[in-house]
């Protein structure tokens, strides 16, 4: 495991279990989560732990004899057997995916794509370094003016005339438009995001702002 590379306090889900009662190995769980395999050792020695393990074993075996049994049965009457669900692999993230993500694409959409679930997604780009790359993506816009509150027709009108501005920025490599967010802060308050799909389409879209944005509200400052 790189050097450089912060290790974090493991958070278990049921997928933990479910992939390691699978025969998935230790380290590339523990890879994955962001731990020492050492502490996923420990885990998994816990009696609560194991029995959890022991009975996602049974059920995975139970599967596969069912499936297995479901097959013979097809074979004898000579149809073809139904395909077997792909298979969930080892992420392999590239900078393409940290491309559709920084645009905006959720989750769900991209996990397929890549054979994996979106939790495991999800503990990807919680990493610093992959969320810090995001934010070179992203346009932090300027709050509305204090007299346009969330409702009114001022609010309103503010935030028709950012999307018309966001809109007209279009990124010439991948042809498409920056996405608006809202994100609200752990103290409550709210901010606009706009969520650009390459580095090139955010400084577009920070050429087009530069009246109305200091350099100091852009996400790489």
């Amino acid at each position: 495991m790189p050097k450089s590379r912060r290790l974090r306090r493991l958070v278990p889900d049921p997928e933990l279990v479910e992939r390691r009662a699978g025969g998935e190995s230790v380290r590339a769980l523990a890879e994955d989560y962001g731990v020492h395999h050492t502490s996923l050792v420990r885990y998994l020695q816990r009696p609560e732990v194991a029995a959890l393990l022991g009975e996602a074993g049974r059920r995975l075996r139970l599967k596969r004899r069912r499936v297995a049994g479901q097959r013979a049965e097809v074979a004898r009457k000579g149809a073809e057997p139904e395909p077997r669900p792909p298979r969930l692999r080892r992420l392999q993230p590239d900078q393409e995916l940290i491309r559709r993500r920084g645009a905006g694409e959720p989750l769900r959409s991209l996990a397929p794509d890549y054979g994996v679930a979106h939790t495991t997604l999800s503990r990807y780009f919680a990493h610093p370094q992959i969320a810090a790359q995001l934010r070179l993506q992203q346009v932090i816009l300027p709050p509305a003016p204090r007299r346009a509150r969330p409702g009114d027709d001022r609010h309103f009108t503010w935030l028709l005339e950012r999307n018309r501005q966001i809109r007209s920025s279009v990124c010439p490599r991948h042809v498409s438009q920056p996405k608006i967010r809202l994100e609200r802060g752990r103290r409550g308050q709210t901010r606009y995001l706009a969520l650009c799909c390459c580095r090139e389409a955010q400084q577009d879209l920070l050429r087009r702002l530069s009246g109305n944005i200091s350099p100091g509200q852009a996400s790489q400052s």
